[in-house]
């Protein structure tokens, strides 16, 4: 009989001695400080008291883009709720934005706090007349996103910035673009394949009104319409040139016109011994087409350094007949 009762003897006496050590071990870590393992200056292993350093800090969530609620519930599961201080700030897009945060994502110091920038509704600024890169400045401090639009404008300096969408004054949004004076590449009408007309042809040289032309289109006037037409692919911004009758020829008169897809830019008389500049916007335009009318004896009406002005990538396009 007592053979069978030491096992169960045994057993009781092991699981108290665990339980008096569990026990133990917690009533140590209530009233005695941690410790952790660390050499001594004769090399042995000690036990020394643990810091509030040696506990691992919490890390600072990425809250860029979140509303104030979010941010702060995400501050909270990372363990930093308290102390949080709301700063603002007028940017692009939705108001109520995190749009700053200190510290910043990843950092493991909030010690001091953490400061949340949210962002308040804001208007375009009025950046029509300034360069390409102060508008840029203005808007990208404001946080918006800015894309660019090359446009060749008469008179307008290279790199002026000519419109703004949205418009000044409305509410900004994250995405702003800009329309941007581009000088321009000429193209000579004469380098252009026509895709219609006849009686006209080009002249290398030659005088209008006692003024040099070169690389010109010159159009004999006669019984019957003259014309030589282009396909512009809508991709040219402005015609330029001096219109007139060329000196050595016929003397008389006749007129010239110039069509964009059938709607009338250009309508003046051509008279020996007078000239004119001309500035036609051909902005969307798809077929550019000039007409000469006048008796059969008329003179010979030139556009005299006729060129077409477009952005370096819309004259490959129009090279391109596209």
């Amino acid at each position: 009989m007592g053979l069978r009762r030491r096992p169960i003897v045994l057993v009781s006496v092991f699981v108290s001695v665990i339980g008096i050590l569990l026990i133990g071990f917690a009533v140590g870590q209530l009233v005695f400080p941690r410790t952790v393992v660390a050499a001594s200056d004769d090399g042995l292993l000690v036990n020394v008291p643990s810091s509030p350093e040696d506990a691992i800090a919490p890390t600072m969530p990425d809250l860029l883009g979140l509303d104030e609620q979010s941010a702060r519930r995400a501050l909270s599961d990372s363990g930093l709720a308290s102390d949080v201080t709301i700063a603002e700030q007028a940017a692009a897009g939705a108001a109520g934005l995190v749009v700053g945060q200190q510290p910043p994502a990843g950092s493991s110091d909030a010690a001091e706090g953490v400061t949340l920038t949210l962002s308040t509704a804001s208007t375009v600024p009025d950046v029509v007349g300034s360069t390409s890169a102060d508008a840029r400045t203005a808007l990208e401090q404001l946080g918006a996103i800015v894309t660019v639009l090359r446009s060749v404008q008469p008179g307008a300096a290279d790199g002026t910035v000519l419109a703004v969408s949205p418009s000044v004054g409305s509410p900004l949004d994250r995405v702003v673009e800009l329309t941007v004076a581009d000088a321009g590449v000429a193209l000579a009408l004469g380098d252009l394949d026509r895709v219609g007309g006849q009686g006209c042809s080009v002249v290398s040289q030659g005088t209008v009104n006692g003024t040099d032309i070169s690389d010109s289109l010159a159009c004999r006037s006669r019984t019957g319409d003259t014309s030589a037409e282009w396909n512009l692919g809508r991709h040219a911004s402005v015609l330029e040139a001096t219109v007139g009758a060329l000196d050595s020829a016929e003397q008389g008169a006749a007129r010239l016109q110039i069509f964009g897809d059938g709607v009338l830019l250009v309508d003046q008389p051509i008279e020996f011994g007078k000239s004119s500049v001309i500035s036609v916007d051909v902005r969307n335009v798809l077929r550019l087409k000039l007409v000469v009318s006048g008796a059969a004896n008329g003179p010979t009406a030139v556009l005299g350094n006729g060129i077409v002005r477009a952005t370096p990538d819309e004259v490959a396009l129009i090279r391109a007949g596209t």
